[in-house]
């Protein structure tokens, strides 16, 4: 009941359709994250503030931006104010040459196929890059790499930096070139996942 108590209804609804049980959990507490983390700041927080359009980022209606992915293992949740963001994570082994090598932007295909980058580690780059632009892999085309840590689409640019996380996984995020700042991360154990849970119990936001 903790964990469904943070996640807006529809939300739920959508985990609840997911086949794979580490889908479903990854999910679930990612928006956990999300409520964590309204507790952490104090920012005002009920379930129903933030969105999760099919399609494109969540939307945290009065709060700071935020992206999340997950892993069968490991979940991250990035969130900044001041301009669209984005953050993938993937494990090690998720995608190979032959999985990307048509799919990546000019800029990140060369790196590649020079063996400056593996394989999955481009992907995760884009797909951070694609999350900050808005528009997932529908945006694809848009996208090119001044360097491999600069990408560009028509709606902005944003610098790439990766993110340290636990057990190996490729984790990058894409911020807005004009304030990218150094990445700190918070990691939590179960016990102060289910602490911070527990401040952040819906809080009515107050009456103008």
């Amino acid at each position: 009941m903790l964990l469904a108590s943070v996640i807006p209804r529809a939300r739920r609804a959508a985990i609840a359709r997911q086949r794979e049980l580490r889908d479903r959990l990854g999910r679930g507490l990612a928006s956990a994250l999300i409520a964590a983390a309204a507790a952490a700041m104090g920012q005002p927080f009920e379930p129903e503030m933030v969105e999760y359009p099919p399609d494109g980022p969540p939307r945290w209606i009065g709060g700071p931006a935020c992206s999340l992915s997950h892993t069968g293992h490991a979940v991250v949740v990035l969130i900044a104010s001041g301009g669209p963001i984005g953050v993938d994570l993937e494990s090690r082994s998720a995608a190979t040459l032959e999985d990307v090598r048509l799919i990546l932007p000019d800029g990140l295909r060369e790196s590649v196929n020079a063996g400056r980058i593996p394989p999955t580690d481009a992907w995760t780059r884009m797909e951070a890059a694609l999350k900050a632009d808005g528009r997932g892999l529908k945006g694809v085309s848009d996208l090119r790499f001044e360097s491999e840590q600069v990408a560009v689409t028509s709606t902005g640019r944003w610098v790439l930096q990766p993110v340290e996380v636990p057990a190996g996984d490729h984790c990058w995020c894409a911020l807005p070139a004009h304030q990218a700042a150094p990445v700190r991360l918070h990691t939590h154990s179960i016990e102060d996942l289910v602490r911070l849970l527990q401040t952040a119990q819906p809080r009515r936001i107050p009456a103008p």
